[in-house]
């Protein structure tokens, strides 16, 4: 086990985060969805809301998996300060353009949450996912099924990665 500071950690979640909210990762997720970003009118507000919804399925993937590796005491300070670093770097950008981004926020990490706890959290946070994107998971199956392993993957590659830190005191 590699020594980590909690500090330390949360910076490297912070860039995951970043990495997998970037407009690069939100253009494959448009691509795999079939979602439309670009419509005629409003084109900057449905970009802004995919964005906020890839950022928000991320922070719940990150804190997730923080409280199945952690104790809670490490876990509880893991995530106040990737949060902290979210909302300046993650959050306020996308509340600039989206004035519901707080609102929803709360409203899809406490769905998220539910989710996870259950039996197949990947397939269940698909459904979500694009349920909250107004799109019918029900007739998109394959968008169903890229989306799942998509964040299927993400919790397990998260959830591994943080297992290979030990947290130190600093």
């Amino acid at each position: 086990m590699l020594p980590i500071t909690r500090s330390q950690l949360a910076g490297l979640l912070l860039i995951w985060l970043e990495k997998n909210s970037a407009p690069t990762a939100v253009k494959e997720v448009v691509k795999e969805t079939g979602y439309d970003d670009s419509p005629f009118f409003g084109a900057a507000k449905k970009r802004a809301r995919i964005v906020g919804e890839v950022a928000t399925v991320n922070t719940a993937l990150v804190i997730f998996a923080a409280n199945q590796v952690f104790d809670f005491a490490d876990a509880k300070v893991l995530i106040d300060t990737f949060l902290a670093g979210a909302r300046q770097s993650v959050f306020r950008p996308i509340e600039s353009q989206d004035s519901g981004f707080a609102q929803r926020y709360e409203q899809r990490m406490a769905e998220y949450f539910k989710v996870l706890s259950e039996e197949k959290p990947a397939i269940g946070m698909s459904f979500c996912f694009l349920r909250n994107l107004d799109l019918n998971p029900l007739e998109g199956i394959q968008a169903q099924v890229l989306v799942a392993a998509r964040l299927g993957q993400a919790l397990g590659q998260t959830i591994e990665m943080l297992k290979r830190f030990q947290l130190v005191a600093g």
